[in-house]
């Protein structure tokens, strides 16, 4: 008990501080999303937050404390000492051994587990396979992965949600294909645009009704507009000064009832007058925030005196695409804030934990790298319709764009998560071997199990979202399964051990003041007992 004991307690003082600051590091990621104003984002932020703190927590705690009660047993079912366990209690069966006998032969077999040659595994041999041929590898993949950054730069439309990602099979789907196919000359979309006038006259007299009708008759002009009604435009069409001379009555007594104006075009307090505006496109599509733009500009110069200064108290434009172009609008004017915040707080952390200085920028450009060319193969799915006939989801020409940015910041979190825990055990590798070859060999090795069975948990928890009816959470599913893919496979074989050998000594370096203020914090992962080091294959170096 003692013996495991101790091993519990080095586990705690080297990976516990991985813990740590791989929860830390997936914390920080989600607090980008309080920077936008969409509550959805804060909130699925904020609950992440909480599940990852109460994770780490357990795993410091409860955890140790559950380990330390099974004891010896934790090791006994495990895949390495399965046969080793079955054969020693066949030899208990039929011999006679004694007590101590079965002990010593069970501490034998975990010492066994435990001594394996990490120089004989597949991860180390393929580290120094891709080190040898390192420039050739990363200009490969670099490439290819740049190529799907520009994907997603170029080609993204984003969208909001609307019934087009409920399954085909939907009667809300099927009603509302119904309606946009058999009544397009109707407009698919609609714009709503309000006037408000700084007293209830102003809006039945000529001046104001002379640059409505202009106004309306330049939308009207407008490509992939079908209607456009407002007082000056509604039943049976008719020249300006019918509608003037209708007016006059308004002029003098502006509060009369008026059953045909009342519900739809003129406000309760007779100051503000609506304007209609249907479109044949649909809601999120380039051509309906084509024709939003220039329905602004339009309403911009339209309403203005003698000296070209707008006269009416406020304006402006609403309607599904009104609010998804302004939506998204907020969104990329704080993009930077986010991107800056979780991209600093990120390299500190990696900073004080690796006390290195390129170390963390090499982690954050290939986990940016490798983010962006996954959600480029989410637009090329989900909003070009490549697999869209595999995956079972209708083709809208957009993508969700506030789910792309809690797919980025959330697997950004977890990228670094994967990338944090790799360099903490290379790390750990050079303090003890002194070489950066071994020293990535070695650690990419030793945290090939948990890397890999983490991926593999997570993958199939998230990508279980591929598998639901709506297009939405296949998107999550999708690009959260993608992004844990290549992160732990293209990344974690090619990239970190291919850029880590070009950089060679620029790994590890840190200003003088810097190593020793990181020292002092005592903040770095270090090893408790000092393994013997990995025997090389003098085949396999270069």
């Amino acid at each position: 008990r003692r013996v495991h004991g101790d091993i519990l307690h080095t586990v705690f003082v080297t990976s516990g501080r991985t813990i740590f600051f791989s929860a830390l590091t997936v914390a920080l990621s989600l607090t980008g999303t309080f920077f936008f104003d969409e509550y959805y984002l804060s909130s699925m932020g904020l609950a992440m937050m909480f599940v990852v703190v109460i994770a780490a927590f357990c795993s410091e705690t409860v955890l140790l404390a559950l380990l330390a009660v099974i004891d010896r047993n934790m090791f006994r079912w495990s895949t390495d000492s399965m046969f080793n366990y079955v054969r020693d209690k066949f030899q208990k069966f039929f011999s006679k051994q004694t007590k101590a006998q079965n002990n010593a032969a069970t501490e034998q077999s975990l010492c066994n587990v435990q001594s394996q040659d990490i120089s004989q595994g597949l991860w180390y041999r393929t580290a120094l396979f891709c080190m040898k041929y390192a420039v050739p590898l990363c200009a490969i993949i670099v490439a290819g992965l740049a190529g799907l950054l520009y994907v997603f730069v170029a080609e993204v439309a984003p969208g909001s949600v609307d019934s087009y990602v409920l399954p085909s099979s939907s009667p809300r789907l099927q009603i509302r294909k119904i309606g946009d196919e058999q009544f397009s000359k109707s407009g698919r979309s609609t714009l709503n645009v309000f006037l408000q006038t700084e007293n209830e006259r102003e809006i039945w007299e000529e001046p104001f009704l002379r640059d409505l009708d202009a106004f309306c008759t330049k939308v009207e002009n407008l490509l992939h507009v079908t209607s456009v009604s407002s007082t000056v435009r509604f039943g049976d069409p008719k020249p300006l000064d019918a509608y003037l001379f209708a007016y006059q009555p308004y002029q003098t007594t502006p509060n009369m009832s008026s059953p045909l104006l009342d519900p739809y075009f003129i406000s309760n307090m007779i100051d503000i007058v609506r304007v209609t505006i249907s479109l044949e496109t649909k809601e999120y599509s380039v051509k309906s925030r084509n024709a939003l733009s220039k329905i602004r500009d339009y309403l911009a110069k339209a309403f203005v005196d003698s000296h070209g200064e707008p006269y009416l108290k406020r304006f402006g434009v609403t309607g599904s695409p009104a609010h998804n172009t302004d939506l998204f609008a907020d969104v990329l004017e704080n993009i930077p804030r986010w991107l800056t915040v979780m991209i600093v707080s990120i390299y500190v952390l990696l900073l004080l934990m690796t006390g290195s200085v390129f170390l963390p920028v090499k982690a954050i450009i290939v986990s940016m790298l490798s983010l962006c060319a996954s959600l480029g193969v989410c637009v090329l799915i989900f909003q070009k319709g490549h697999g869209s006939d595999l995956l079972e989801f209708h083709v809208t020409g957009y993508i969700d764009g506030l789910q792309l940015i809690f797919i980025f910041t959330l697997a950004f979190g977890l990228s670094m998560d994967y990338e944090l825990f790799i360099l903490g055990r290379i790390q750990e590798h050079y303090e003890l071997l002194g070489d950066t070859r071994l020293a990535v060999a070695s650690g990419l090795q030793s945290s090939a199990r948990a890397i890999t069975m983490a991926a593999i948990v997570l993958a199939i928890v998230v990508g279980a979202f591929i598998s639901s009816r709506t297009s939405l959470l296949k998107l999550v599913g999708v690009g959260i399964a993608l992004s844990i893919v290549v992160d732990a496979t293209i990344v974690r074989t090619i990239l970190v051990p291919g850029m880590m050998s070009m950089m060679g000594g620029l790994n590890w370096w840190a200003p003088a003041w810097l190593k020793r203020f990181v020292q002092k914090l005592g903040l770095r992962e270090r090893s408790w007992e000092s393994p013997s080091p990995a025997p090389v294959n003098p085949d396999l170096m270069l």
